[in-house]
This record gives C-alpha cells, structure tokens and sequence, in this order.
C-alpha cells in the first residue's frame, strides 16, 4: 500500500511569513534599543557618582590625618597635590602603570585604584582629549580650598572645618567646545567659572562631591545657577564675603603675609 504526502501540509516558512518575522524582530529591536542604550548610560553616570564619593571621603581621611588642612588641589605648576605631583612644571604624563605617577598625589593612599579618577563616560580617543595639558583624571578640585589666589607662592589651604560642608570640591568640567580643553584642564584645580563647565558627559547633569562627603549628580541648570552665586556652593572661599577670594584672591586670608600677586 501506498501513501501519497500530496495533501500533507509544508513545515518551511513562506517568504511572506519570513518577512513579517523579521519586520517584527526590527520593530522589537528599535523599541529595545534606546532602553538598553539609556540603562547603560545611567550605570555609567552611578559609577562616576561613586567615584566622586570616593574622592571625597578619601579627602576627608586626608584633613583627619594633616590637622584638618585640605589637600592643595594642583593649582597651578607648583607643588604636589591631589592628584599629582608636577614635572617640568606641568601635569606629568600618564605612565604605565598608572599607579606610578597618581603615587605622586597625596590622595592616592586613600584611594590605590587608578580607575577612581575616571568617569567611564570619559572617552580617550577623541580629537578634544588630545588637547588637554592634564590627562590624569576627568575630574577637578574646587579652587576655593585656596582661595582661588592667582599666583600661589606657597601651598596654603583652608582647614576642611572652614568651608560650607555642602559646597562642592569636586566636579567634572566640560570637555567640549564651546570650552577649551587645553585650559580647563591645564592642571587639576578650577574656578567655578562657565567657561570651565560643567562636563555634559552624563545626559540630565553633572555629578559633583562636597566637603562634608556626600556625592550627587547636580542638575545643569542648578550647576549653572551656582556659577552665578557669590557667595555659593560653587564659589566657596570662606574668608571674602563674595565666596571668590576677592580681585585675584587677594581677599583670602591665607595669603596675608604674602605679596600680592601681579
């Protein structure tokens, strides 16, 4: 006996069928895909926020162990700091190891881990970093530890008890035009200026840390703001009642017995 298969219905996909399928997998896919990409962004922006805590609390175990005085925050091309000690009167250039040259800052003891002055969102193969002076990290201290005096003869800073708990000493400042690169990160301190930032590397703000050890990401608008307030979180300088250190820092009690610079 015979059996015919003629009326047997075809297991294979019909090319009308393997069309709609894959129209629906491109249809899932564009759905997914700004999520996913958004998830990544946020990991990305919380692991920046807790290397900003880090730095902070690494800054507070630094002023327990000096008699309360902050760390000199690399301003300028003179004396070691947190994040470096300088050569040839400049930033020195990343080595390999890294270890080698952040060893040189006087957070590093707190911290052994090169990867925390690095937000991940910190891209190296860009035309923009290329210009940079300082290419240790992608975050800066707060001038105000110092009152943001122009030519600094000495390493003078504030005790840590001296300055508003909630003012930020550390952010990332921009490293996009219409900001120059090359100046904003000319050494590892600033002033809370508009031309230095702040960084646009996460997508809704900024993430900053504060003296009294709390990190958070700052909404653009808000870190726009404080650019702007004198006194203010931004512009912290406790001895002027601008919070600036007055014409060149000159009002900053920490430079009283210096000479006034040109």
């Amino acid at each position: 006996m015979t059996f015919s298969h003629r009326n047997q219905p075809s297991l294979a996909f019909t090319l009308v069928e393997l069309l709609v399928v894959i129209a629906i997998i491109a249809i899932l896919a564009a759905l997914l895909l700004p999520t996913l990409g958004k998830s990544k962004a946020t990991a990305l922006q919380m692991q920046c926020l807790g290397q900003n805590k880090q730095l902070t609390l690494a800054l507070q175990m630094y002023a327990q162990e000096n008699s309360d005085v902050l760390p000199w925050p690399n301003w300028g091309p003179r004396f070691q700091g947190w994040l470096y000690t300088p050569t040839n009167g400049g930033p020195p250039e990343p080595s390999n190891p890294g270890q080698t040259v952040y060893a040189g800052g006087t957070l590093w003891p707190y911290l052994k881990d090169d990867k925390v002055y690095w937000c991940p969102a910190d891209y190296t193969n860009t035309s923009y970093f290329a210009q940079r002076q300082q290419k240790l990290s992608s975050y800066i201290m707060n001038g105000g530890v110092m009152g943001y005096y122009m030519r600094p003869p000495t390493a003078n800073t504030h005790k840590l008890s001296a300055m508003n708990p909630s003012a930020y000493t550390n952010w990332e400042p921009s490293d996009q035009p219409p900001y120059i690169p090359a100046l904003v990160f000319n050494d590892a301190a600033s002033y809370p200026m508009d031309e230095e930032g702040p960084s646009r590397r996460h997508n809704s703000g900024c993430n900053v840390s504060a003296f009294d050890g709390h990190a958070q990401l700052l909404k653009f608008s808000k870190f726009q703001q404080e650019q702007l307030d004198t006194p203010g979180l931004l512009w912290c300088d406790p001895d002027s009642p601008s919070g600036t250190g007055g014409q060149l820092g000159r009002e900053c009690r920490l430079w009283e017995s210096s000479s006034a610079p040109q």
